[in-house]
């Protein structure tokens, strides 16, 4: 009989990243305005499939109108009720589904290679002929009416809105929720109005990666799509971007709540700036992983908060740099004096040549996890084009990332992690946390 070695064994070093490549692709903008990126990746006869069209809400029954036009888009169009929509994809084994974004309406979907055809072409039925039928509409509003107590009840939901409204101002563009009676005032005749203004081609973005060939793909879907016209998009109130970030932390009451939510956000540069790729590494070092300094403190070592990280985010047109943390009441103060201090160590305790080796690791390594599948590859690619950049910068990022030099990380994680450039919200029970967190933050409560 043969033994294996006991106790802890050395783990196997780590293979070298391979450089990430993207497989065969065509990318053409249509003659409505429509752009088209698909990409072969045969590893499995199937397609995924995103389509994403901008969308911000210009008056407060805009969000209410937008989250029934997404829940009904996919219930019957050109005649044809839902059970035949449902029935067409389902004998091809395929799968579409529409959700409102804060910032857009995306549809996404899967299938067969074989069944590309049917995919597209009732994707093409739902864009130019939805039907929004009445017992729909009055079904979708009745369920979103029904959802609105859950949703403000839910205190990442409240969170999230009252951060973008604390850093952006109040505008429609910003409200995660609807109120009740932009909801009560939802009608069939105004989700169809918004259909025809807000579902065009016009700026919409469609990836799809796949076993297909892309250049016969595009014109396919330039064949199928070619009545899907572009009308004039409805007005849209973008928010200006905040001139000063150094105002009070804000925090928002909730009386009674046993758990504080801790939100915090810093300008960052954009993700085309030449810096982003060492911001990203230091970002991993600070609070971007498991081993992060941030994580290890706040959740390791003090056990002041069930989780806390930190991640890019946008906030409509600005980029942030969002340090986020999960708290108890009583130990809210704890930790928003930890993250303080671990903001402040990124400039007197600089990013060491092991942390930056491992944070290099870790991203590339899930960078390439990410989009070692198809989905993965078409949400990648989607978002990347979604935030303006070409699907090749996939690519040159990775590139990027492995050239940063110590310095830079470590130039970036004293400028960019500066305690006093962070604003944000707290929500948790003002009660009990606004004297002692005004001890340690330029506070206001809400």
């Amino acid at each position: 009989m043969r033994r294996t070695t006991t106790g802890p064994r050395d783990l196997p070093p780590l293979g070298v990243q391979q450089a990430f490549r993207l497989p065969e692709t065509a990318d053409v903008v249509l003659p409505e305005g429509l752009r088209v990126v698909c990409l072969r990746s045969p590893s499995a006869p199937m397609i995924e499939l995103v389509l994403r069209i901008p969308f911000l809400c210009a008056t407060e029954n805009d969000g209410a109108t937008a989250e029934v036009l997404a829940t009904t888009l996919l219930r019957g169009a050109l005649g044809r009720g839902e059970e035949d929509v449902d029935t067409e994809l389902a004998r091809a084994g395929c799968s579409l589904g529409a959700v409102r974004r804060s910032d857009r309406i995306e549809i996404s979907g899967s299938g067969p290679s074989a069944a590309l055809e049917t995919l597209v072409g009732v994707l093409a039925d739902v864009l130019t002929g939805a039907s929004h039928a009445g017992t729909e509409v009055d079904r979708a509003r009745r369920r979103l009416a029904e959802r609105l107590p859950l949703l403000r009840a839910r205190p990442s939901t409240l969170a999230a809105e009252a951060l973008r409204v604390h850093c952006r101002g109040d505008s429609p563009a910003l409200r995660l929720i609807p109120a009740e009676a932009a909801v009560a005032s939802v009608t069939a005749d105004g989700v169809r109005a918004l259909h025809r203004a807000a579902v065009v081609p016009a700026g919409a973005q469609l990836v799809l990666v796949g076993d297909l060939d892309p250049e016969r793909t595009v014109a396919l879907l330039a064949a199928r799509l070619r009545e899907w016209r572009s009308r004039r998009p409805v007005g849209t109130v973008v928010p200006r971007a905040p001139e000063h970030w150094q105002r009070p932390v804000r925090l928002v009451d909730r009386p009674g709540s046993v758990q504080s939510l801790i939100r915090l956000v810093s300008p960052a540069p954009a993700r085309t700036d030449p810096r982003f790729a060492a911001l990203s590494l230091a970002n991993v070092v600070f609070g971007g992983s498991f081993s992060s300094r941030l994580l290890s403190n706040v959740r390791e070592r003090g056990g002041y908060a069930y989780w806390a990280g930190s991640r890019f985010d946008d906030i409509l047109e600005a980029m942030v740099i969002a340090v986020n943390a999960d708290t108890a009441t009583d130990t809210t103060v704890s930790a928003v004096a930890e993250i303080r201090a671990e903001l402040r160590s990124m400039a007197t305790k600089p990013v060491t040549d092991d942390e930056l080796r491992v944070a290099g690791n870790y991203l590339l390594g899930a960078s390439a996890l990410a989009m070692s599948s198809q989905v993965g590859l078409a949400t990648a690619v989607s978002t990347t084009i979604g935030f303006g950049l070409p699907p090749q910068w996939l690519e040159s990022f990775s590139d990027e990332v492995r050239s940063v030099t110590g310095r830079q990380v470590r130039e970036l994680a004293e400028e960019m992690f500066a305690s006093a450039t962070f604003t944000g919200v707290v929500l948790g029970d003002a009660r009990l946390l606004a004297g002692p967190l005004g001890e340690h933050l330029d506070m206001v409560l809400a």
